[in-house]
């Protein structure tokens, strides 16, 4: 019997390639993170994406 909740996920594991992150790379100095190959999402997860110009510019205009 398969899942329900599962089927209607869009994003339903992450996965890191290390080999393709620089050695230099802030990301290997998280340590939540460090060690992981693969991380799989059971429930509904949530996530707001959004470049770094754009949250600045929304951060600004919250402060004026």
């Amino acid at each position: 019997m398969t899942n329900t909740l599962n089927q209607n996920l869009l994003l339903r594991s992450l996965r890191i390639d290390w080999d393709e992150i620089g050695r230099d790379s802030y990301l290997r100095e998280i340590p939540a993170i460090a060690e992981l190959q693969e991380f799989d999402f059971d429930h509904s997860v949530t996530f707001f994406v959004e470049n770094r110009q754009q949250m600045l510019k929304r951060l600004l205009e919250e402060t004026e």
